[in-house]
């Protein structure tokens, strides 16, 4: 059985992230990164204005209206994050870990 093909011989893995030094996440490295951050913060945004009431929307909404939709902005976020972590981590120069300064490798 052959292995499929790669794309090209010296085709190198791009980087367009790196980890952070404190916590866990990524940081964008590049100008890849920077857009595909870009690219969420105007989904974030654009999801908050649909998702989220506004303060002098007519008639005003009880109590449990407002946390339901606070709630759907929740899991809207934390949705979200969860895809852009599992899109960005093979872009990520190292893995995924939470890490405390820079000897933590």
């Amino acid at each position: 059985m052959q292995s499929p093909p790669s794309l090209s011989p010296d085709a190198k893995k791009s980087i367009h992230f790196r980890p952070k030094t404190f916590g866990f996440g990524v940081t964008p490295c590049t100008w890849q990164g920077w857009a595909i951050t870009a690219v969420l913060c105007a989904i974030i945004i654009g999801g908050a204005m649909i998702l989220l009431p506004e303060e002098n929307a007519p008639p005003p909404i009880s109590a449990i209206e407002f946390a339901q939709q606070v709630g759907r902005f929740v899991l809207f976020i934390a949705a979200i994050s969860w895809l852009f972590l599992r899109l960005t981590a093979p872009y990520t120069d190292g893995e995924m870990k939470w890490r405390w300064g820079r000897n933590d490798k």
